[in-house]
């Protein structure tokens, strides 16, 4: 296919795949954590930065806000403003694509993949959330391809876009440091320029530090003195966010291994022979001792699992060989790695095999666990990619995950037995590298929506794998683009053109996949917020009191909220006594004590209850007493919205709270 026919039909995809996002854009009103963005805008229309009602500033993802303000600004404040530039990113990131797939593998892997983008029901519905995550998508694709082209290729026009690229997703999230993984990929690749090698390693870590000290610094000015963390919450900074990057040694694990006699014991013990005797080898033909000792501490480490010494010892092994041509040599990091990996799968395959070890990890949660929660679960040195991405992912998009994987595996293998200048490696590194940062980092959510960038590095590799296994089998063109097609159908169940098209006819009564969800609750719905909260808006008098089950939602499609009641939520601050939200500043009700006394305290005056349901997730957040209560209730129920699930009840102020309680 000539270049100007790839250009129309790049261009034609990316249309396509732009109508899809923009069908009935406005039909449905915000939802999950779209209400910070609507307050935020709304804030910096009025003051010209994202003020909160609570007297915070908003600072996260600054640079989307600002041009969602723009559209509030042409379009009204509305549902299709804000969500508006989300879409043209999701549309930008189908060309951005098919540049990257394009310079790895050739064209017709970036055509395929774009192609697979432009109908993806998972890229649609991410486009259609306004949040920045479609933003995020596109730079670091476009960032990849950049780092690619600039620093891979020595192509010194494209470096400056690709170092502000990594900065740009720093500022835009913490998960952009995905990006910024790609400046360690040259320490693994033979041939690389020695000085440019340690320059790009020391570059990523400068932004990444950057980042994280930008994000305390976000942080602290958002929400400065107010902002309270319970003891759920977890450490705060860089160490918190890190923190199963250090763990207690357990030498009992190894109590199991020892007494089994079995193959793997075995296995264990050849390897670490193995391992031991190719760095004295390694020692004794570079005579590098310095960085065979420091190689034989990985070793050490690796064998009792302490990812976050192991790399700490590789960071200095860095620090100690960049200005030295002569000592940093690549074979040291692509050892390192080996080892890394080797154990790591050692221990994996350790973990299936023994239920005793099985039992013992601090991830088994359920007694008797099926295999691939096995599977799953014990990535050895990386403890948390089963619940950050196997389980939700293995879940929604089996297939998907399950080939990408596999060609990412055959790229790393292909790199080995090739040699090749890094092409291969460099692509299966942009899969694996997000999942040890994911794997380690310090963080309650297992939602698909944090790896959403990787999402598309994923499509890519099942693009490449599907065009190799049809040239190998198909000579004919024609028919090898047939084979591919068709098998991108097949595999890539994500991509259903009619599916595609369906997203803008859906209601608040379609059934949704949770597992899918775009949200950070997961709803197997799309909550209809809009109804209810104009319901209560158009009747509530300004003496009357209202109570919110979803906080900011509400207060955007009510005007306003006196309360909050929170479930086990922790995002408080303390504010002249009270305990108050980050985004409304309302006093929030943490239980069914403090939201008795709220009745009693505004006995007399009308009382409106917004959005609670009895959704099957409302068991993990609210106390029993809190559904026996509302069951109760019932017969106050005034307004039912159009998902027939979200209520609003009225308690008129004429009767006494006590008769409502009883």
């Amino acid at each position: 296919m000539s270049r100007k026919w790839t250009i129309c039909l790049v261009a034609a995809l990316t249309l396509v795949g732009l109508a899809l996002r923009l069908r009935g854009l406005g039909n449905l009103g915000f939802w999950g954590d779209e209400a910070y963005q609507a307050l935020a805008v709304e804030g910096i229309l009025k003051h010209g930065y994202p003020l909160l009602p609570s007297g915070a500033v908003y600072l996260r993802a600054l640079p989307f806000q600002y041009l969602q303000a723009v559209s509030a600004f042409v379009f009204g404040l509305n549902e299709f403003a804000l969500r508006f530039p989300g879409v043209l990113f999701g549309a930008a990131v189908i060309p951005a694509i098919y540049l990257l797939g394009r310079d790895l593998f050739g064209r017709g892997a970036g055509i395929l993949a774009a192609a697979v983008l432009a109908f993806s029901v998972m890229e649609i519905d991410m486009s259609r959330f306004a949040r920045v995550y479609t933003m995020l998508q596109f730079v670091y694709v476009l960032g990849l391809w950049s780092f690619y082209r600039g620093f891979m290729k020595g192509e010194k026009r494209f470096q400056l876009p690709a170092h502000a690229l990594a900065v740009l997703a720093v500022l835009l999230h913490q998960i952009g440091l995905f990006l910024v993984l790609a400046y360690f990929i040259p320490l693994f690749i033979k041939g690389y320029q020695v000085a440019g090698r340690a320059k790009l390693a020391m570059t990523g870590v400068a932004i990444a530090v950057g980042g994280k000290l930008l994000g305390s610094v976000e942080h602290a000015l958002s929400y400065g003195r107010v902002l309270e963390h319970s003891a759920q919450g977890g450490a705060g900074g860089l160490a918190g966010k890190f923190s199963t990057l250090f763990v207690p040694i357990r030498l009992d694990l190894f109590d199991p291994l020892m007494n089994s006699g079995g193959l793997l014991t075995l296995v264990f013990i050849a390897l670490s022979a193995l391992a031991g005797i190719y760095l004295v080898a390694c020692g004794i033909r570079t005579r590098q001792w310095g960085i065979a000792i420091s190689l034989f501490i990985v070793l050490i480490f690796s064998i009792l699992q302490q990812l976050g010494l192991t790399v700490l010892v590789l960071a200095g092994l860095m620090l100690m060989t960049w200005r030295d041509p002569k000592l940093h040599s690549p074979w040291a990091y692509q050892a390192a790695l080996s080892i890394i990996a080797g154990y790591g799968a050692f221990w994996f395959s350790y973990g299936v095999a023994s239920p005793q070890w099985y039992e013992a990890t601090r991830m088994a949660a359920e007694p008797q666990p099926a295999l691939w929660v096995k599977l799953a679960s014990l990535i050895g040195h990386y403890p948390r990619v089963g619940e950050r991405f196997l389980f939700p992912y293995l879940k929604a998009w089996p297939v998907i995950t399950v080939v990408s994987l596999g060609a990412a595996l055959a790229l790393i293998f292909r790199h080995i037995l090739r040699g090749r200048a890094g092409g291969d490696f460099f692509a299966a590194a942009i899969y694996f590298f997000p999942l040890f940062l994911v794997g380690v980092a310090q963080n309650d959510n297992s939602n698909a929506r944090y790896l959403f960038p990787v999402y598309a590095v994923m499509i890519l590799l099942l693009a490449w794998m599907v065009l190799e296994f049809a040239g190998r089998t198909a000579r004919n063109p024609v028919m090898r683009w047939a084979l591919a097609l068709t098998l991108a159908l097949v595999v890539c169940t994500d991509a259903d053109p009619v599916a595609a098209w369906g997203v803008a006819s859906q209601t608040y009564a379609t059934s949704l996949e949770a597992e899918k969800g775009v949200t950070s609750d997961n709803y197997g719905f799309h909550k209809d917020h809009q109804a209810a909260g104009r319901f209560v808006r158009g009747r509530a008098g300004s003496e009357d009191v209202i109570i919110s089950f979803n906080g900011a939602l509400d207060y955007v499609y009510a005007g306003r909220i006196e309360y909050y009641f929170v479930g086990n939520q922790m995002d408080i601050f303390k504010d002249d006594g009270y305990r108050k939200d980050v985004f409304t500043g309302v006093p929030l009700i943490k239980g069914m004590d403090d939201f008795y006394r709220v009745l009693f305290a505004n006995g007399g005056r009308k009382i409106w209850i917004l959005g609670f349901s009895q959704r099957d997730y409302a068991k993990e957040i609210y106390p029993a007493e809190v559904l026996r209560f509302f069951e109760a209730l019932e017969p106050q129920r005034v307004f039912t919205a159009r998902d027939a699930r979200t209520p609003v009840y009225m308690i008129d102020g004429k009767a006494e709270p006590l008769e409502i309680i009883l």
